[in-house]
């Protein structure tokens, strides 16, 4: 997967820190002192325990408004867990059995069901990897002993480069709505509600033995952002039975189609992988080029799509998507001819995106780029695709 579209997903429920402890600069006299190039390649090659417990707590402020949700987890290495959250009145139980992942929301007396693997898989690996792509693209300000609760931990600073793109956001999912924080200042078409500011300063907080993130918390134009895990405990003996679930009987289960994903490196090897031609623009703007191609099944619809992405040298993006299901995609905006074919186009102003669809021969297209790119750019790319 290209460093450009890695997203590293937090999907936390919201709380207030308190941090406990003084804190004392780290410097180059103490004996136990860790340096930023220790510090790396410790979070490099660290590895997860074989469990965990807590409380996860985040605290979003927007618009004047807070947002808090409370998640207790259980967590382990095989990657099996179970977590327990309750937002406006709503509980939701969500277990990971090592084969299926169930969701059970008590307001509405529904679980849905899908199969455990990508792009979920192991949420203890997940927060891991979360470390090392943090300490890898972000410069470390200040590095320092500290204590969060009864955790021993290093405070470490993390800035963005101002000269350098980072190109990675964070989602963080509230109640039903998930906002896309930019950790850097490249367009990656994320979903959710962008908010456009990106933060110039994270603070992460790495237990000393673990090194898992204790707390978490950055600031940008829109808002407020922190998370803490509470009453945190490793290397729990956990008992299989939390890791089990059974539908209760008075409630709706729905079977979700999670979509297989599998990355070529060109148009051409994609195209061999499908039933139908490939979306390959003839026109691509200056400064741009292909960074990589997705094919996507939906097994239970049984449906194709295969996803193109160029970036541009400002890691600006476009991508150009093609669907054997004429009904694909939905874009509300105005009509547009593209090659004798009705098509639709949408500017959206409020998360800075233009995005253009219409069907060929059963056959639907997308392309979606920036408003930095312009409407007339997304056109051209559209019209130099063969059908």
């Amino acid at each position: 997967m290209s460093r450009f579209r890695l997203r590293t997903a937090l999907l936390v429920c919201l709380g207030l820190v308190v941090l406990a402890g003084c804190a004392g600069l780290i410097t180059d006299d103490a004996s136990d002192d860790i340096s930023e190039d220790d510090l790396r390649e410790d979070v490099n090659e660290s590895e997860p325990p074989e469990s965990i417990t807590a409380t996860l707590e985040t605290e979003a402020t927007l618009d004047n408004e807070t947002l808090e949700v409370s998640e207790d987890l259980w967590l382990r290495s095989d990657g099996t867990s179970r977590s327990e959250s309750e937002f406006g009145g709503n509980s939701t139980t969500t277990v990971d059995d090592g084969t299926q992942v169930w969701t059970y929301s008590e307001g509405s007396e529904t679980v849905t069901v899908m199969d455990s693997r990508e792009p979920f898989g192991n949420r203890l690996d997940a927060i891991y990897d979360a470390n090392e792509q943090l300490l890898e693209e972000f410069d470390v300000a200040k590095l320092e002993e500290t204590s969060v609760g009864d955790h021993d931990a290093y405070r470490v600073v993390l800035e963005t480069d101002s000269n350098e793109s980072i190109g990675r956001s964070i989602d963080v999912a509230m109640g039903e709505s998930i906002y896309s924080v930019p950790l850097g200042s490249s367009d990656d078409g994320a979903a959710g509600e962008n908010l456009s500011d990106e933060p110039e300063q994270v603070e992460l907080w790495l237990d000393q033995e673990y090194l898992f993130p204790v707390k978490y918390q950055f600031e940008t134009a829109e808002g407020q952002f922190q998370m803490q895990y509470r009453d945190l405990t490793f290397e729990s003996d956990l008992s299989d039975d939390l890791f089990e679930f059974e539908p209760p009987e008075n409630a709706t289960v729905e079977e979700v189609d999670i979509p297989t994903r599998t990355e070529f490196d060109t148009v051409e090897q994609a195209d061999l992988a499908v039933d139908f031609d490939v979306a390959k623009p003839a026109h691509v703007p200056e400064s741009y080029e292909l960074d990589g191609v997705t094919v996507v099944e939906y097994e239970d619809d049984n449906r194709t799509s295969v996803q193109s992405t160029y970036l541009g040298a400002d890691d600006d993006m476009f991508m150009v998507e093609a669907s054997d299901d004429p009904d694909a995609f939905e874009v509300d905006g105005d009509s547009v001819r593209i090659n004798d074919h009705d098509g639709t186009i949408e500017q959206q102003d409020s998360i800075g995106s233009i995005r253009l669809a219409w069907t060929c021969d059963d056959v639907s297209y997308y392309v979606g780029g920036s408003t930095d790119l312009g409407e007339a750019a997304v056109v051209s790319i559209a019209e130099s695709i063969d059908c």
